[in-house]
């Protein structure tokens, strides 16, 4: 069975997006011979920390799109889509027996329907669209099987930093129009109406600190402006982070069958960026990819107004990619905690039979994670069949080959500010590879787009 939808998406502005549920698993599957002991569904919601590309397919502005060279550099060789040189948290939280899922998330998305308005699809849509879905398994798979496939699915949620982070970008005064509570209010509305239709497992990570991020360093005022992390950002997400784990701990008690993990995504990131040798990286401070103060400026490939831009050379250094997305190498170790369960917020939550605590030993029925990250680096996926899931997007791109490497001018030799092998890029002369035609797959017509945002 084959379904693929088009519809608008999350977390960057403008970009309809392709959603297929196939019968296959996700980036990495063909490395395991294991037959799935269960049917398993995995849908996931939120921004651009979960985003494969779902923004290439809606009208947007280039702003909220990373359909373009130098995004995906690394590992796929082409831009998919994702905010970042490589793979993304979700593609390395592999699902060993997901045969069906459908990822909503769009870049620049929030839980307001106000966040970034027009531009992207927020919470509240995501979900609506999650019904049309569940509607379409009802009526290819009959109601018992579509009512058995929702309630053994796994609900991945992030959202949130664009919610907070529209106040200091656009002058947006949301975060003084809603209290804590009613906002974190919003965020549970969505879920219930999952939890009504026959969700039950739930997965979620909390706001990082967000300003100590390159783009939100520079925006500071005064004294401290763009020489430390912006805590006043950072105290926004602090009280989120509190009050939704309250909330979601009382949802717990009030409603039958409601089982969630959460993790710390704040203290993960603070980790490496205070302490970076640590955890394998030499720069936390600056981006690879981008112009000005900590290549805080969003430039990186010259889509936007400014077109030049530096673009480093050494990856592997780096926790941030652009402005405001970590690289992949950072994701992957991300991802490996969240696998764990290590820094959750409730221990309680996920256990079972075997006493376990984590999101992995209890729903090892449902998720794999590669048991060699390392060695995944060879794995690509112009070299398995079609068949393989790409989390949505990429499917719409998986013909097109890496253009392999090339040289983009001269290495800009040190000034203090940039690394020694940082690559000054001026975008009238570079030579770069060809941009992925982005065009949709079987697709069932979707209403006016613009009807979306309300």
């Amino acid at each position: 069975m084959s379904i693929s939808v088009r519809f608008p998406c999350i977390f960057c502005p403008s970009a309809v997006c392709v959603i297929s549920l196939i019968n296959t698993a996700i980036i990495g599957a063909a490395h395991y011979d294991r037959s799935p002991e269960k049917h398993v569904a995995l849908f996931v919601f939120g921004d651009s920390l979960y985003d494969p590309g779902n923004n290439n397919f809606i009208n947007t502005t280039t702003g909220y799109q990373a359909n373009f060279w130098p995004y995906e550099e690394t590992f796929f060789g082409f831009p998919t889509g994702r905010f970042s040189n490589g793979r993304l948290i979700p593609d390395f939280i592999r699902v060993h027996n997901y045969v069906n899922g459908v990822n909503f998330a769009s870049a620049g998305a929030g839980a307001l329907a106000e966040s970034h308005q027009g531009f992207v699809v927020d919470l509240k849509t995501q979900l609506n669209y999650f019904k049309k879905v569940e509607k379409q398994l009802m009526h290819k798979l009959g109601a018992g099987e579509a009512k058995k496939l929702i309630s053994l699915a796994v609900y991945l949620f992030s959202v949130g930093s664009n919610d907070y982070l529209s106040h200091f970008t656009s002058n947006s005064s949301l975060h003084k129009i809603y209290s804590k509570k009613e906002y974190v209010g919003m965020v549970l509305g969505n879920i219930t109406q999952v939890i009504q239709i026959g969700g039950r497992k739930f997965g979620f990570v909390s706001l990082p600190p967000m300003g100590c991020f390159p783009g939100t360093k520079i925006l500071q005022q005064g004294i401290n402006k763009g020489s430390s992390c912006f805590e006043e950002v950072n105290s926004l997400a602090k009280l989120h982070n509190r009050a939704l784990h309250k909330s979601l701990q009382a949802t717990q008690n009030q409603l039958k069958g409601f089982i969630y993990s959460m993790h710390d995504l704040y203290t993960s990131f603070s980790e490496r960026l205070e302490n970076p040798s640590k955890y394998g990286f030499r720069e936390a401070k600056m981006a690879c990819c981008g112009t000005g103060k900590y290549r805080g400026i969003s430039s990186c490939g010259g889509k936007i107004d400014v077109k030049d831009f530096v673009l480093c050379d050494n990856l592997s250094d780096y926790f941030f990619f652009d402005s405001a997305h970590p690289t992949e190498k950072a994701y992957k170790q991300l991802a490996k905690l969240i696998w764990s369960g290590t820094l959750g917020f409730n221990s309680k939550t996920w256990i079972k039979d075997a006493n376990s605590s984590t999101l992995g030993p209890q729903m090892k029925l449902i998720w794999v994670l590669p048991e060699n990250m390392a060695q995944d680096n060879n794995f690509r996926p112009n070299r398995v069949k079609p068949r393989i899931h790409r989390s949505t997007g990429d499917r719409a791109v998986q013909h097109h080959r890496s253009t392999g490497g090339v040289q983009f001018g001269r290495p800009h030799r040190s000034t203090g500010s940039l690394m020694q092998s940082d690559r000054h890029v001026k975008n009238n002369r570079r030579r770069k590879p060809a941009e992925s035609a982005q065009k949709p797959a079987i697709s069932i017509p979707n209403q006016n787009i613009s009807k979306a945002y309300h």
